[in-house]
């Protein structure tokens, strides 16, 4: 059971989110409680849906984070999709959550001090990322690296 009460940990991570993170919000408080949230930007080839899910042990136990829209994420060539490829080094994706859809890899090492916010960051540059690996080719992976490096937060493992 979760305590969304103010000062609670939930009540400082929907605090967080509320603050930093405004396109999302928390939904199903008291079953099973998700931050979910459309991330856009102009020039982008999609809007996304991210879904944070939140298991019963949060935050000892990581959350998933998926890309529920779109459903199919394509790959260049429009032949092969990254939902196909599920665990994805290249594309830093997990196994394929609820009715295939992708899941982002956000970090490898969870521990109880991570935030909400945190993850769901990793997921709007995630799509920045994908949306960049139209036009330049290269991995998720890659691009990522390079926003994390460059900004110094690096935490995207090799």
């Amino acid at each position: 059971m979760f305590n969304f009460r103010p000062g609670s940990r939930m009540g400082v991570e929907i605090g967080l989110v509320k603050k930093y993170m405004s396109m999302f919000q928390i939904y199903d408080q008291y079953t099973t409680p998700y931050f979910g949230g459309w991330v856009t930007n102009i020039g982008w080839r999609n809007n996304y849906y991210l879904k944070l899910e939140l298991s019963s042990d949060f935050p000892f136990r990581k959350p998933s984070l998926f890309v529920v829209v779109p459903q199919t994420l394509w790959m260049i060539g429009g032949i092969e999709t990254v939902n196909s490829r599920g665990v994805s080094h290249s594309f830093h994706t997990l196994t394929n959550g609820p009715n295939g859809c992708v899941q982002i890899c956000h970090v490898r090492d969870w521990d109880a001090s991570m935030t909400c916010q945190k993850v769901l960051l990793m997921g709007v540059l995630w799509c920045g990322a994908y949306e960049e690996y139209f036009r330049t080719g290269r991995d998720i992976k890659d691009i990522l690296s390079d926003y994390l490096y460059r900004k110094g937060v690096c935490y995207v493992h090799h």
